[in-house]
């Protein structure tokens, strides 16, 4: 996610046609996200703020909270001094130590995530290597539960319908 100092603008623009009225909910959600107590506090005021119909960027808004704050706090700040106060801020706070880092470096979640995983990874046997031995990528088929057949007993299976008085 590449955030710059008017990304909260352009995505609220999207259910906000109106230029002036996205410029002010975006003022409005930038204090939301930064004066909320927590989660629930913060998705109650957007909710307030934008509607139920942009809930699903509200969901977005408060998974990704201090990353699209602090991103648009350093890209709109004007002076070195005000980016330097800011990284400092991020710095003392272990939770925000993460994205300070994610910036510096330039790699996002996805690539962070690969480096610490790429340890992990088991080597594949040699059933899995062999065609049809093993699940392939993406080759998953979605299946409607209204396409399945009836579930039927097997020929030798004996049961006694039991009946419920009630």
């Amino acid at each position: 996610m590449d955030i710059d100092a008017y990304w909260l603008q352009r995505r609220l623009s999207r259910h906000f046609p109106d230029a002036m009225l996205s410029q002010a909910k975006s003022s409005e959600v930038m204090k939301a996200l930064a004066e909320a107590a927590d989660d629930r506090d913060l998705e109650n005021r957007l909710v307030l703020l934008l509607g139920y119909d942009c809930f699903d960027f509200v969901k977005v808004l408060n998974k990704y909270r201090y990353t699209i704050l602090y991103c648009t706090k350093l890209a709109s700040s004007q002076s070195e001094n005000e980016r330097m106060s800011i990284r400092e801020e991020m710095s003392r706070q272990p939770h925000l130590q993460k994205i300070l880092a994610q910036l510096e470096t330039g790699k996002g979640d996805e690539e962070m995530s690969q480096q610490s995983e790429a340890p992990r990874k088991r080597q594949k046997t040699e059933t899995e290597t062999i065609e049809g031995g093993g699940q392939v990528t993406g080759s998953r088929k979605v299946l409607a539960l209204d396409e399945l057949p009836p579930r039927t007993p097997p020929p030798n299976y004996r049961y006694h319908l039991m009946e419920s008085p009630f």
